[in-house]
């Protein structure tokens, strides 16, 4: 069976350029995407036209992601069409991204890694040099820095071997980022500075700016200010020249730490406000409490403290209004500094024991919470003991007065010696007490919420039970398909108590259908889209009477997008699922498989072959609105040696090892391989017990499910 091919309809395409050219924002550049727009509304060359839509994505995607994945699927569709692979390429890359952007990872690799097929195999030093350098930025972003570095590496080889001089500038940049994430100061300067130069030599200015005010947070880190200072000074000038008003913002707020550093607190607010200003407009909150919190810092470094409690506060309102635990402890934390400086010892404790609530908060989520306590407790003896200093000093100033008479200089010592000890204990009295009724009060706040937690947590347990004995009683048994196919297994472990992967198998007599399926998410919202999937699959097969895999792919996604009603314009979901579908044919001794986002291990005599499905996942409102998505059916026969895998990704995307990496698609082939020719039964014990050691007491993050059978095992008479 070949797949067969659709075209773009015309209507399609205009709809799609019409929706491209709304989503086009006024500070997106102007010239660049009235010229592209222009290219794919009146082109003939359809190699210019796929271009365009490839470049149009890569600009909106920042802004406007759900229209970049518009328009790299419509690319990737007429590259199809036309059979222009460097635009397929392309296509693919920047899906990759619009799923990088989206934070679906797994999804992202996966296109990275295709279009990295592609491209090595028609040779694309441009789309190789790319992919490799959106492959480093997923590393980074996971914090594999060495990983990262490897794929920026490879890219700096492309550049060098094939001349691109124009991109070898943001090669060196990237290098430079991660060596200044793993703190090789003296490696980022050098590799910042290559890429200053390149930038330099290509006339890219915007890049020359970003670049200079990374070199001048390193510059001010080494006291050199004066270096510090010029690139500071030329990022600015350019950012100005362009009206760029998110590098004017930054830009200024490094500005400002040049002048704190230099003890210039005036200069430093003024570049703050300036910053806040522009990061008030663009709705940059965050960028708002760095500032506030940068200001507060100055005025106290001017003994200005009650100025400084105003931005302080502000930054705490902030920082609540958006639930920033980490920003709202440093708040309290120079709320409570600037109360000691003025000498309101009760607000500087109750700022205090805020910020360590707060600071537990965060603890508790670092898993670091008796070390940071323990410092906290520290700091708030250093508290108690200042204040215990500033008592006696008045003492000391009361003494110094009484100097007219010995004998009045004794009563007077004697008396200032009870008072100030009275005070002191009745000060000690009133913060042990003031902190007790805190604590009382939070203990008790805590009990009340937890008991209400237990009770909430009782009765959604016992609902997920019920649901969970509901969708064992729905969903096929392991017995089915072992009674069916005496040389098979099923290793099926949700991470919660239901799941949203399944299993689902039909025996027809003359053949057998087995289906292997991923649905969104796991826990209950799996669960329910794995009931839909159930329905559909019995529909499809028991009652619709669908042999062919790809129609039965077919008819789920058409049903799918009809009950989620996905194809309703205010309806732009991506619930679906990710499905392998096998039928075994018992006289012909053929399989017919068909896929979505999914693929099977086939093992024939000790070679392992992957046979790969369709990228479209069946559901989801994107990419391909208002044409038919066709799957293709893969067959090939069998013979006593054929052992067949379906999966889910739970397994490959096991955290685990040495190292907290993957277990990786090609460790899990690997494993399979290696082990193939045993008994399906010792195949199964196998996999558990790798995935066990591998896990080494992390949390296991998705559904796994892995069947393996030989269809020649079946006792299917016929």
């Amino acid at each position: 069976m070949t797949r067969k091919k659709h075209h773009a309809p015309t209507w399609l395409l205009l709809t799609v350029i019409c929706l491209l050219s709304l989503a086009i924002r006024a500070d997106e550049p102007a010239d660049l995407t009235d010229s592209l727009y222009r290219v794919v509304r009146t082109t003939t060359d359809h190699s210019a036209r796929i271009d365009a839509l490839n470049e149009l994505s890569d600009i909106l995607r920042r802004s406007n992601p759900d229209s970049a994945k518009w328009a790299a699927s419509l690319a990737l569709s007429l590259a199809d069409e036309h059979g222009y692979a460097k635009g397929r390429i392309n296509a693919l890359s920047y899906l990759g991204r619009y799923y990088h952007k989206t934070a679906q990872y797994t999804t992202a690799e996966r296109f990275y890694q295709l279009a990295m097929t592609e491209a090595k195999k028609e040779n694309y030093p441009d789309g190789l040099y790319r992919i490799n350098t959106y492959l480093g930025n997923l590393r980074m972003r996971e914090g594999a820095n060495d990983n990262a570095l490897a794929y920026y590496m490879k890219a700096k080889e492309i550049v060098e071997e094939y001349g691109m001089a124009s991109r070898l500038g943001n090669v060196n940049y990237n290098i430079g980022r991660i060596y200044n994430a793993q703190g090789n100061t003296a490696k980022a300067i050098q590799y910042y500075g290559m890429a200053l130069k390149l930038h330099a030599e290509n006339k890219d200015a915007n890049n020359v700016a970003i670049t200079k005010i990374s070199l001048a947070e390193l510059f001010l880190v080494m006291d050199s200010m004066a270096m510090a200072r010029q690139y500071l000074k030329d990022a600015e000038a350019h950012f100005m020249k362009v009206n760029h008003q998110e590098g004017i913002s930054n830009v200024n707020r490094s500005i400002a730490k040049y002048h704190m550093k230099r003890g210039a607190y005036m200069d430093a607010i003024g570049a703050l406000n300036t910053s806040n200003n522009i990061a008030r407009e663009m709705g940059d909150k965050k960028g708002m409490i760095a500032n506030y919190m940068a200001i507060g810092k100055c005025q106290m470094l001017q003994d200005r403290s009650a100025l400084a409690v105003t931005f302080f506060n502000q930054a705490l309102d902030l920082s609540r209004e958006i639930g920033a635990i980490q920003e709202i402890a440093s708040a309290y934390d120079n709320l409570a500094a600037a109360f000691t400086d003025m000498g309101y010892f009760k607000q500087a404790l109750d700022a205090r024991d805020q910020h360590l609530i707060y600071k537990d908060s965060i603890i508790s989520e670092a898993g670091n919470r008796q070390m940071i306590l323990m410092q906290a407790r520290y700091e708030a003896e250093q508290q108690e003991k200042k204040i215990n200093l500033l008592s006696q000093q008045k003492e000391i100033d009361q003494l110094k007065l009484s100097n007219q008479d010995a004998t009045l200089r004794r009563e007077r010592v004697v008396r200032n010696a009870i008072i100030g000890f009275g005070i002191f204990l009745l000060l000690i009295a009133y913060v042990l007490y003031n902190r007790y009724t805190l604590k009382k009060k939070a203990n008790g706040e805590l009990a009340s919420m937890n008991q209400l937690i237990k009770n909430q947590n009782k009765k959604i347990y016992e609902s997920i039970e019920y649901a969970k004995s509901i969708q064992k009683s729905i969903l096929a048994k392991e017995t089915e398909i072992t009674k069916a196919f005496p040389e098979s297994f099923v290793l099926f472990k949700p991470k919660d108590l239901v799941s949203g992967d399944f299993y689902w198998f039909s025996d027809r007599g003359d053949f057998s259908v087995i289906a292997v399926v991923d649905c969104t998410g796991h826990g209950v919202p799996g669960a329910f889209m794995s009931m839909i999937g159930y329905m559909l699959l019995h529909e499809s097969v028991n009652n619709k009477l669908h042999e062919d895999p790809a129609d039965i792919l077919s008819y789920m996604h058409k049903e799918v997008i009809r009950i989620l009603q996905q194809d309703k314009s205010d309806k732009h979901t991506q619930d679906g699922m990710d499905i392998a579908v096998c039928v075994i044919r018992h006289k012909e001794k053929r399989l017919h498989f068909a896929a979505a986002n999914h693929s099977m291990f086939v093992m024939n005599s000790q070679n392992l072959g992957v046979v790969s499905g369709d990228l479209w996942s069946i559901g989801g409102s994107l990419p391909n609105i208002g044409f038919k998505r066709d799957y293709k059916s893969h067959s090939f026969p069998f013979d006593k040696s054929t052992a067949i895998y379906l999966f889910s990704d739970g397994y490959i995307d096991q955290y685990g090892g040495d190292v907290h990496k993957k277990f990786g698609s090609s460790r899990f082939r690997e494993l399979i391989t290696q082990h193939a020719m045993q008994p399906m039964v010792k195949q199964k014990l196998i996999l558990e017990d790798v995935l066990t050691i591998w896990k080494r007491g992390h949390d296991q993050i998705d559904d796994v499910l892995v069947i393996g059978l030989r269809p020649d095992s079946s006792h299917n008479p016929s």
